[in-house]
């Protein structure tokens, strides 16, 4: 686990559980009570060979964002990425923390169309847009799952 402080006041630990415990420590907080947001502060392990944040890494954040925006807005309902469209606008540096937000644009019975930005302060390093497939849950198990793992503060 790594113990990197969080990027300021208000933020907490998203998810150290698989991949993204890999990566992280991924933070997050709500704006105004409603807007995800997550952050990472780039490190040397996160960048490439021209010593700038690793593209892949910047589409991870971009779809764990754009999902979990999603799941919230849905009560934990499970999804699936079908298709993610990303353009790379600006490079991040070592030491600087970056931000994803996520706006759904469009939610039907079986989709999602979501649009998502990562940012480092006024700048937009990447714009990404994306469809999610709503998944059967027939029992809600993976419901459940979701609501356990991420709002089990909430429940104190």
């Amino acid at each position: 686990m790594n113990t990197t402080t969080a990027p300021a006041d208000g933020w907490q630990i998203h998810d150290e559980q698989g991949f993204a415990g890999l990566i992280g420590p991924i933070w997050e907080r709500w704006d105004d009570g409603d807007t995800l947001v997550l952050a990472l502060t780039l490190g040397r392990r996160h960048v490439n060979q021209a010593g700038v944040a690793q593209g892949g890494l910047l589409v991870t954040l971009a779809d764990r964002v754009m999902g979990h925006a999603l799941r919230h807005t849905l009560g934990g309902e499970p999804v699936a990425t079908i298709q993610l469209d990303t353009q790379f606008l600006a490079p991040g540096q070592v030491g600087e923390t970056v931000e994803g937000r996520a706006c759904i644009t469009r939610l039907t019975q079986r989709l999602a169309f979501i649009d998502g930005t990562i940012t480092c302060g006024e700048r937009t390093l990447v714009q990404a847009r994306g469809i999610w497939k709503r998944l059967a849950d027939p029992h809600g198990a993976a419901r459940r799952a979701f609501v356990a793992r991420f709002y089990a503060d909430d429940t104190a």
